[in-house]
């Protein structure tokens, strides 16, 4: 008498620290059946994927932007320190995919990071030929991490790109004069993202310019949707991308 799929379905010890995953995987088809199963094995397979380009973005460069950070183990000094989240480095795959959404030329724009942790997201974006990286941390010691991680990057790289680095609170950032590429990666709630927002919206009313937000796992999306000055581009349960009406998607 052949096995059946219950007795065959066991986890390899050799699969190391993969075999928690992989346990969960057959515990999800026994329970679920094969259509929830294969979307547990796209998340895992997304998952190794991003980790492998998170690593390859590191050796390229010799920087430490890898991790996840608690925020009770980060020195912040800040009324909106309740509003924040741990850090995670960004995700390079659908980075690439959220700028793709929109055709901007993007020597005219300013790219800038509110929760730039260490740096990972302004290292990505120095692939494109944006006109100025900014970078805005409310952790000193996240601060000081991506301080680092860019000099590496130019040592290593010899880049004479423009990084400027802002330690501080980021509803007290005053946005530069040119066209901003605003790129969030889930970095605090709602009560910040509506401070930010109107802030910006401000800024466009004294000097009117095109903007685009790209916004990383949007968990508080409402404020952006809200938001009279900018149009849905995309949106998915990965990223949702806004833009000023002028901006050609």
């Amino acid at each position: 008498m052949s096995p059946s799929p219950r007795s065959v379905l066991h986890v390899p010890r050799s699969l190391g620290a993969g075999r928690e995953r992989v346990a969960k995987l057959i515990a999800t088809l026994r329970r679920d059946g094969l259509v929830e199963s294969l979307v547990l094995v796209g998340g895992y397979i997304e998952y190794r994927l991003e980790k492998r380009f998170g690593a390859r973005i590191d050796r390229k460069y010799g920087c430490d932007t890898a991790g996840r950070i608690p925020l009770d183990e980060l020195d912040i000094e800040s009324p909106n320190l309740g509003h924040g989240v741990q850090y995670s480095p960004a995700r390079a795959l659908y980075f690439r995919r959220m700028l793709r959404t929109v055709a901007i030329p993007p020597d005219t724009y300013v790219f800038i990071d509110l929760g730039s942790g260490k740096g990972r997201a302004l290292l990505m974006a120095a692939d494109y030929p944006f006109r100025r990286l900014v970078g805005i941390e409310f952790s000193p010691k996240l601060h000081r991490i991506a301080e680092r991680n860019v000099a590496r990057f130019r040592a290593r790289t010899g880049s004479r790109r423009s990084f400027e680095l802002h330690q501080g609170d980021v509803a007290s950032f005053e946005f530069p004069p040119e066209p901003i590429a605003l790129y969030l990666y889930n970095p605090f709630g709602e009560p910040v993202l509506r401070q930010v927002l109107r802030s910006l919206e401000a800024s466009l009313r004294r000097l009117p310019r095109e903007v685009v937000v790209f916004y990383l796992t949007p968990l508080h999306r409402r404020p952006l949707d809200d938001a009279p000055f900018l149009r849905t581009v995309k949106a998915t349960s990965q990223y949702a991308v806004y833009a000023s009406p002028g901006v050609a998607a």
